[in-house]
């Protein structure tokens, strides 16, 4: 899986990334809400592994906007706030599952790998390749000689 981890404290974002990879995962960094968005305008993430507690941008934020956009990314809140009420919060801004701070590594891979059984068994046939276009249905992206074009769910369905 590709996965974005979004966390300011670096000794956890590097704890974290060495042991996703370890596990054959592949990671990328985000210590700023405004990294995270930047790179997810960029890069289509299996999953996002996403702190609430960003120095810029609210981590809800963040999930908020990357669930406005077509096509599906997972997202695991990893943070301090415990209480129920963070939880709710957390979790009907449109999170996939939420784990508290300090949490064990074992844990969060099993959650990661749970994730990533759910985007398989949601997956059909994601992408349809055509005289040099690929369409990706489970993204609802078009890409032609390299160049990319997000799609609403209506436009992948006609195309």
């Amino acid at each position: 899986m590709l996965i974005l981890l979004v966390e300011d404290n670096t000794d956890i974002a590097g704890n974290v990334g060495e042991y996703l990879a370890a596990h054959g995962h592949q990671a990328d960094f985000a210590a700023t809400g405004a990294q995270a968005l930047y790179l997810l305008e960029r890069q289509d993430y299996d999953a996002v592994v996403l702190d609430l507690g960003l120095p810029d941008l609210d981590g809800l934020e963040i999930c908020r906007r990357v669930r406005s956009r077509s096509g599906y990314t997972a997202i695991l809140m990893l943070t301090a706030r415990g209480d129920e009420s963070d939880k709710v919060r957390g979790l009907r801004s449109g999170a996939d599952d939420y784990i508290t701070k300090p949490f064990g590594t074992e844990e969060l891979l099993a959650r990661i790998d749970s994730l990533s059984r759910r985007l398989a068994l949601d997956a059909g046939p994601e992408k349809i390749h055509a005289d040099g276009c690929i369409l990706d249905l489970g993204r609802c992206r078009f890409v032609r000689d390299g160049a990319g074009q997000d799609l609403t769910a209506r436009e992948a369905n006609l195309l």
